[in-house]
């Protein structure tokens, strides 16, 4: 009777309905974070500033892009002496059939649109995990079906997403980001097993909400149209057919970013001399030559920031684990709890307080697994050289670049990194037959580690996100 059990728990767990369950139920766990589990899709309605996507949808719908002052507050890039937004356009347009029904009054639904990207960020992800498993392991059930298991923690309640669970427009431009970025390569990865053109058209709709949610993926589909053609260069006439569709695959996303950007503010690039907000950014401004433009000078201190292995403050009150690094000195925008961070580590070329700085934590202490997972899937990747794979995780690995070189550190950054971590997580079952051959004690010991760091992610995570939503944000000490 053992036996059938852990036969049918196999048969679920490497189907379509243990992904599809997982991701909704992962999905639903987001609503619970992003509405601090009152389950109330409008939160944050009656607060104004946060009406941004609900009131540029409006705007489109009218044929231009500005928005009211009060639709964006300290925010707006002041063009032509109208409030723009330099937010993507992607939530505003899954919001205009909304709009054109019921009017621009209707609530924001950040948490509930949150939520749905989540559930795609997942379902993109186990969905392929389970074709991977499928195509290259189908031989070790009984392994697969706990490495997916694990991939499903991993990727969800153990994850960084839970930094990007506030109901606000930041968050819901990044899991946009992610749901468009992840689908798109879960697309492609069927394309080069399966060639069907549909999937390129997947790709092309996926990377332009990507890009159009936020801009760290508009080289995604560049870097896949550059895989298509390489998988094709032997098929002249799969290439004339899907010529066009290429076109706009690497094309798309560029105007759905730097494009709408030029639209709004009449330059692709932010001309921060036009921001209301930047009396309170001058500082950083004046201790970069003036400037706040992407630079190489930030890469240093950003990398230590986010994967140093040591940002965590463990205590004896609730929430146990917090937040150990951030500003040196209250702000403006500020809470009390900022009086218990820890000044952040400055490396050169950069001078201390260079740098606009949120309450940070850093991957290697929140998805230890996913981190040393990667590693190995780098490895592995290049030595047996499986150049589709590494296709896929060089583009994951770029778009998070911008993080790097930008002038502002913040954990839920944290989640642009999210897609190399994902897909690194998922093709580390290049190691499931080196497993299997293990003798029983070092089985135990790996078994023994995985669910220990697991245990651990989730914890911190939840923990940082306690301490996040309800002790600095609702009137607690911190």
């Amino acid at each position: 009777m053992h036996a059938n059990k852990s036969t049918a728990f196999q048969r679920f767990v490497l189907s379509s309905y243990f992904v599809w369950i997982a991701s909704v139920v992962f999905g639903l766990y987001m609503f619970g974070w992003s509405s601090r589990w009152t389950f109330d899709p409008t939160l944050v309605q009656n607060y104004e500033p946060w009406r941004f996507f609900t009131a540029q949808a409006n705007s489109m719908i009218n044929g231009h892009f500005w928005v009211p002052d009060t639709a964006l507050g300290f925010e707006c890039f002041i063009i032509d002496e109208r409030c723009v937004g330099y937010f993507g356009i992607f939530p505003s347009i899954l919001r205009i059939p909304l709009v054109f029904l019921f009017g621009s009054s209707i609530p924001e639904f950040n948490s509930v649109f949150i939520s749905i990207a989540a559930v795609i960020v997942l379902w993109s992800s186990l969905d392929l995990c389970l074709r991977l498993l499928r195509k290259e392991h189908s031989d070790s059930p009984r392994f697969n079906a706990w490495f997916m298991v694990i991939v499903a923690i991993v990727l969800g309640p153990a994850s960084n997403l839970l930094f990007v669970f506030d109901p606000y427009m930041y968050q819901e431009s990044i899991m946009w980001s992610l749901a468009g970025f992840l689908l798109a390569m879960n697309l492609f990865w069927r394309w080069t097993h399966e060639r069907r053109s549909w999937q390129i058209t997947g790709m092309i709709l996926a990377c332009a909400a990507s890009a159009g949610s936020r801009p760290t993926t508009v080289m995604t589909g560049l870097l896949l149209t550059i895989g298509v053609l390489v998988f094709l260069r032997k098929d002249r006439s799969a290439l004339i057919r899907n010529s066009f569709k290429l076109i706009l695959l690497a094309l798309l996303p560029f105007a759905a970013t730097f494009g709408v950007l030029t639209l709004k503010m009449g330059s692709p690039s932010l001309d921060f001399s036009k921001y209301r907000s930047m009396p309170v950014l001058q500082h950083v401004a004046d201790k970069n030559g003036g400037s706040l433009a992407y630079s190489p000078r930030y890469i240093p201190t950003t990398v230590l920031s986010y994967f140093r292995p040591d940002s965590l403050n463990i205590g004896s009150e609730w929430p146990w684990i917090r937040f150990l690094y951030g500003p040196k000195e209250n702000r403006q925008l500020a809470g009390p709890w900022y009086a218990e961070l820890k000044p952040a580590t400055y490396l050169p070329p950069l001078e201390d307080n260079s740098m606009w700085l949120e309450r940070h934590t850093s991957i290697t202490n929140t998805m230890p697994l996913a981190l040393f997972a990667t590693i190995a899937t780098v490895v592995i990747v290049f030595r047996q050289r499986q150049w589709s794979k590494g296709l896929i995780l060089f583009a994951a690995f770029a778009a998070p670049v911008v993080i790097f070189v930008q002038f502002a550190i913040a954990s839920r950054y944290l989640a642009d990194m999210y897609p190399i971590f994902a897909l690194g997580t998922i093709f580390s079952a290049s190691l499931i037959p080196q497993f299997a051959n293990w003798g029983t004690r070092t089985k135990v010991v790996v078994t023994t580690s995985i669910s220990a760091l697991l245990v651990f992610s989730i914890v911190t995570v939840t923990m940082l996100g306690t301490q996040y939503a309800w002790i600095t944000q609702f009137g607690g000490t911190g």
